[in-house]
């Protein structure tokens, strides 16, 4: 989200105080979640972007209707 939404530099997210309140926000919102597939709740988003912690939406049948 930091580079794609906001246009960010890759390198510039180490650390920032805009990551942490970026991810403070999405697990505060409501029917997403941190990825459960593993205990880090991480997984690789291709060789730009590596490792980073996923969250995801979720969504019953019904939600959809």
């Amino acid at each position: 989200m930091f580079v794609e939404c906001f246009g960010k530099d890759k390198g510039d997210s180490r650390g920032s105080m805009e990551i942490r309140k970026i991810s403070n926000i999405l697990r505060q919102l409501d029917n997403w979640s941190v990825y459960d597939g593993n205990k880090s709740g991480k997984i690789r988003f291709g060789k730009d972007y590596g490792v980073q912690i996923a969250y995801v939406r979720d969504e019953s049948l019904e939600d959809l209707i």
